[in-house]
Formats: C-alpha cells, structure tokens, sequence
C-alpha cells in the first residue's frame, strides 16, 4: 500500500480523457491535469489539487486498479453522480471511471479551498458561533434528507467528510458539503455490517451499529449528526469509550449552550434508534429552523 501511494503522490502532468455518456455535470471531453499538490490521502487511495487547462482548479481521488478500495470508489462514484444535484452534496465532474496506466481516476470533484470542516475545528482560526453551528447543522440536514429519502445512509458522517466552500449565494459567506461515500449503503444492500465491527468511523458510530450483527439504517447518521453538533460547539471533553463494553463512544454535551441546541443533540442521540428524530423532523426543530429562511435551498 505504501509503495502504491508513493507512486500516486509522485504523479506530476496527466493527460487524460472524460467520457461524457451519463446526465451530470463533466469536464469537457479533452482536458490536460497537472497536478499542483496532495491534499489528503487515506485507506482509499490519494487526493490531488489538480489544475484543468491551465486555469480552473479541481480535487482528484486516485487508487489502482482491482485494489481493495476500487469498490469503495466504484460505489463513491455512483452515488455522486446520482446527487449531483444536490446542493449540500459534493459534486462530481466525471461521471464515468477513467483507466489509466498509473492508477483509476476515480472522480473529479469541486475543490474545497476552505479544506474540511475538521480543518476549521482544529485550527480554530474561524471560531464557531452557535449561528454558525445551526447553518452548517442545517446544511448537512439538508444533504443527509436527500440521501435517506432515496434510501441512501452515509455511514461514515465525520468532521472530516464534511467540506467547506466560499458560498456562492449572496450574502453568504460559507456552504458545506458531504463527501466521501465509499461505505454508503445503497438501496437493496444488507442492512447488517457483516465481517466489520465498525463500518464507520469509531466515535461516530451509533450503538446498534457496531459489530458483525450490527444494524445499518438512517439512525447512524442522526446519531452521527448529533456528534458532529457537539464537535462543531465545542468538545469539553474527547468522547470515550462505553464503559459497559458496548464499543461505542459517549459524548459530554457542553454546558454553555442554548437549551434548544441541547434538545436537539438529545433528539439525535437517543440509544434506542427508533426513538431518533428523523432528518424531516428535525428540518423543523428549532435549532436549525431559525435559520432556515437565511440559506438559500
């Protein structure tokens, strides 16, 4: 695997071509890409700052070909194509998967200049308002309604899969967008976990989730949803481990925030999945209705 990044992070100019056979947005049929950096890498292969043509800027996702993430990729692929018009959902701009002799260009996807939502978190250089915590609330709502009214569950809702963009709608000053699907689970696929004991992420993942027989349904991501609050307001504590076995992670919900904000975290967060707020009815609580009307859909 090691060798196999290096490679993929030593790539400089990469002439390729995109079939545009799908309805979704794409990149023009013949492009040049120089790669101008690595911006992210992990079990899936590496992410690339591309410049196309000699002018506009895009983020490329490359692995090899029949490697064991190639059906994460494949998967990952699918689903951005089918919710590239989804606002609060990344989008992709190559609908088909690319073969070359390095590596599988997976997808070309919007660059995020502003990196992920974990970037901000850590480098607390743009401090988060409860303001700004009920906007981006509302904004991945917003994406995860699109995703489980089709039947879709992200699986994998974290910090780091949530990217921040310069806002493109007046009077706004930032958006944020869902990524990375390769663990989604799609319609028609087992609800179980199978061989892995988190199909996630550890600390986000829901009780019922965890191990072989653990259940996978749209209660995941509210719970997850519910520990991105807490990220976003402000961790008094990191989560640990449920002291009962269980492998699940407990999250401290700070004290000095709103009574609405904790509601909303509790409604999240409860350990029985059907007693979670679905993402409709939390669309219409009151930590993120009030600022419903100030983002544009």
């Amino acid at each position: 695997m090691e060798k196999m990044m290096q490679v993929l992070r030593n790539q400089s100019y990469e002439p390729t071509r995109k079939r545009c056979d799908l309805q979704v947005p794409c990149l023009p049929e013949e492009v040049t890409m120089q790669t101008v950096r690595v911006i992210g890498e992990g079990s899936c292969g590496i992410v690339s700052l591309v410049k196309v043509n000699d002018r506009s800027y895009f983020a490329k996702k490359t692995t090899f070909a029949m490697s064991m993430a190639e059906e994460f990729l494949r998967k990952e692929l699918r689903i951005l194509n089918k919710f590239s018009h989804v606002p609060n959902i990344v989008r992709c701009y190559s609908p088909s998967l690319e073969f070359e002799s390095i590596g599988d260009d997976v997808r070309i996807c919007k660059y995020a200049p502003k990196g992920t939502l974990s970037d901000i978190l850590e480098g607390r250089d743009w401090k988060l308002s409860e303001n700004d915590v009920r906007r981006c609330t509302l904004m991945i709502l917003r994406g995860l309604k699109a995703l489980h009214g089709k039947g879709y569950v992200h699986c994998d809702l974290k910090s780091t899969n949530i990217l921040v963009f310069c806002s493109e709608a007046s009077g706004e000053i930032y958006e944020v967008k869902i990524c990375d699907f390769g663990l989604a689970r799609e319609p028609g696929e087992s609800s179980f976990s199978h061989k892995r004991k988190y199909r996630g992420t550890a600390p986000y993942m829901s009780p019922e989730s965890i191990g072989p027989s653990g259940k996978i349904g749209p209660d995941l991501d509210i719970w997850s949803l519910g520990c991105l609050v807490i990220e976003m307001i402000g961790l008094s504590e990191a989560p640990v481990e449920d002291a009962d076995g269980g492998g699940f992670y407990r999250w401290e919900v700070p004290e000095n925030i709103s009574a609405e904000a904790k509601d909303f975290v509790s409604k999240c967060m409860k350990l029985h999945p059907f007693e979670r707020w679905t993402t409709e009815r939390l669309m219409d609580h009151p930590f993120v209705a009030k600022v419903a009307s100030q983002i544009p859909m």
